[in-house]
């Protein structure tokens, strides 16, 4: 990891614990066992580093949408892929999208500074919707189109089904944020969310 990194994790690390206008810029070089100078060497300000830390969850955030939920209108195969998956493959994916969320480091960090933030700084709340509402119900809303059109999913209206679907997810990763004990629960309840969904739209019946 660089040097310009681990100044962008500490960063988010405070900020996400005390919020950006509590945390100064010699505090964080106090973290990284470095003097401020030696830090705006990297970067100019505190809002420079504010925004290199976007910058780097917004590309990481592109890489795993595109991993994740590939155009399935411009990559036949890709789609059909996921198409043949049965209910417990199904299960295991939103599970490992669910671990993803809440333990990786940089994500989760970030994340939580959102939360913390959203209602302070426009731009934070902005990409907060987008991931956590807007994008999430266009790829689903796409995904389930498609299934629709095969006659792997009951008619219906996708976008409406799609926030059936979403919703109970993002409740998951906002208590766990909260309470990390209640992982169990959380991973419980995804499975039988899942499968309920599954069954009841027919999927691939």
């Amino acid at each position: 990891m660089s040097t310009k990194d681990v100044f962008l994790i500490e960063a988010l690390r405070l900020f996400a614990q005390k919020g950006y206008e509590a945390v100064s810029v010699a505090e964080i070089a106090r973290e990284v066992n470095v003097s401020a100078p030696a830090l705006y060497k990297h970067y100019k300000s505190k809002q420079d580093l504010f925004d290199a830390i976007c910058e780097m969850s917004n590309r990481g955030y592109k890489e795993q949408m595109e991993q994740m939920w590939p155009d399935y209108r411009k990559d036949t195969d890709e789609f059909e892929r996921f198409a043949a998956l049965d209910e417990d493959a199904l299960v295991e994916h939103a599970k490992k999208m669910l671990e993803h969320t809440l333990h990786d480091e940089y994500p989760a960090l970030f994340r939580k500074m959102m939360t913390v933030e959203q209602f302070h700084i426009p731009k934070l709340a902005q990409i907060y919707n987008d991931r956590y509402v807007g994008q999430q119900i266009k790829s689903h809303t796409m995904l389930f189109e498609k299934l629709m059109e095969i006659g792997y999913m009951r008619k219906g209206d996708p976008e409406v089904l799609a926030i059936e679907f979403v919703s109970p997810l993002n409740v998951f990763i906002e208590v766990c944020d909260r309470d990390p004990s209640k992982e169990e629960w959380a991973f419980d309840l995804l499975e039988r969310h899942v499968r309920n969904f599954y069954r009841t739209n027919n999927i691939k019946e």
